[in-house]
């Protein structure tokens, strides 16, 4: 929790394995992340400054244990231009099944306006 923490709060930009995926191929992306110190975690920041999602539809969604802060309005401001097309946060999903199907029900719902 401390390295976390210390991470976020000083805006730190952890490595990352390079993505296998070209993001450049698709239109929506799902974005997802821990809540750390009521913010988005840490290693999304790096994944943003290497990855452009400038002019694509994002959905963005968080899981937490508690409380999910400011973490998905910040994501959505360090984002850019893109058109956020549906947010979700997630309390505790792995500790209540009916969440995990919520996700699911959320994530098929944007999938449908885009088919």
């Amino acid at each position: 929790y401390m390295k976390g923490t210390f991470q976020v709060l000083f805006k730190q930009k952890p490595a990352l394995q390079e993505v296998a995926v070209n993001l450049e191929k698709y239109d929506l992306v799902f974005l997802g992340t821990p809540v750390w110190a009521f913010n988005y975690a840490a290693p999304v920041r790096t994944f943003l400054i290497h990855n452009s999602l400038a002019g694509k539809d994002v959905a963005l969604f968080c899981t937490h244990e508690g409380n999910p802060g400011n973490s998905l309005k910040k994501l959505a401001c360090d984002l850019g231009n893109v058109k956020i097309t549906g947010e979700l946060d997630l309390q505790e999903p792995l500790k209540d099944k009916s969440r995990i199907a919520k996700g699911q029900e959320w994530a098929k719902g944007i999938i449908s306006q885009f088919q």
